[in-house]
């Protein structure tokens, strides 16, 4: 089994996000939230930036067992067929349905904007440290949670730093991130009844589904998600190659139909360091499928945590 390997963060950042124009063909603000919905950019809209891609270790011999098993069940899926035919019981036995009722004190910050429309809110983090986009990218989801102040700190740097210590991320150890140690570190601080886990997402049909599924079962319950990428097909990025972890606050089916994916919108929010490319980011729903493939297809298997 190829295992994952470590990724080099970019920069990873973070922003309150919701709510979209019904026309996403072209950039646009939406005033009330303030996102900016990119379909296809432009130099106008992205101008092009250095990002150093730094080569990733090819020894895994410290990686755990834990970040084994968490990697290998990334690689059991169900296929759309399945999925749809499952009962809510079947859904909640294979940890497809977060059905968390302490979740529910999180719902005042969880919006439903139609009938597949579903975000969340979080704080816009910017990365402390270049390699930081894995602990800015958690450090938002914990904010989207609602439990961020449980991270030791007195400000968001701070909190960076201890999430990526030894015994958390481990970003400081290694000089990046395994996707592998983000479920744990998630798990410690929300307490959720459904553990988080490592996924990988393909670039087929089934694989579309299953991260769709996915996303809208986070989102519903108050939860963020956190995207593995290599960022070339990312339009804000603007063919601006580099790996990178981002955080997920919405999803959005424009015409109302759930698996039209050339219609579809994933929001992010983005912690990067460099203010091109951070913030809230409307992205195609293939576009981030393809850059999760490409990190797949190029670093190692896990892809997403949700």
């Amino acid at each position: 089994m190829k295992i994952s390997k470590k990724v080099m963060c970019a920069g990873l950042a973070l922003v309150m996000a919701m709510g979209f124009a019904s026309d996403v063909r072209a950039a646009e603000y939406v005033e009330e939230t303030d996102v900016e919905v990119v379909v296809e950019a432009s130099e106008e809209t992205v101008k092009e930036a250095e990002v150093t891609v730094v080569p990733m270790p090819e020894d895994y011999s410290n990686l755990t067992e834990e970040q084994a098993a968490i990697i290998k069940e990334s690689e059991d899926g169900f296929t759309e067929e399945e999925i749809a035919n499952m009962s809510p019981e079947e859904l909640y036995e294979n940890q497809l349905l977060p059905l968390d009722n302490e979740n529910e004190v999180f719902m005042e910050t969880f919006s439903l904007y139609a009938a597949a429309h579903y975000g969340v809110w979080t704080k816009s983090i910017t990365q402390c440290e270049n390699h930081y986009c894995a602990p800015a990218a958690v450090l938002q989801a914990l904010y989207t949670a609602g439990v961020a102040d449980k991270v030791s700190g007195s400000t968001d740097d701070a909190k960076q730093r201890t999430l990526a210590a030894a015994g958390a991320l481990n970003t400081d150890v290694d000089g990046a991130t395994w996707i592998a140690n983000v479920p744990r570190v998630l798990d410690k601080y929300t307490g959720r009844t459904r553990k988080w886990e490592a996924y990988t997402v393909t670039n087929n049909q089934s694989g579309k589904s299953a991260l769709a599924y996915r996303v809208k079962a986070n989102h519903m319950y108050g939860q963020a998600t956190i995207y593995l990428t290599q960022t070339t097909q990312l339009p804000y990025y603007n063919g601006t190659t580099s790996n990178h972890y981002i955080t997920g606050i919405s999803i959005q089916t424009m015409d109302g139909t759930y698996y039209d994916y050339d219609n579809m919108v994933i929001v992010v929010a983005d912690p990067h360091y460099d203010s091109r490319f951070h913030g809230n980011h409307g992205v195609p729903y293939n576009n981030l499928v393809g850059a999760m493939h490409d990190y797949t297809t190029s670093r190692g298997p896990a892809n997403l945590v949700w």
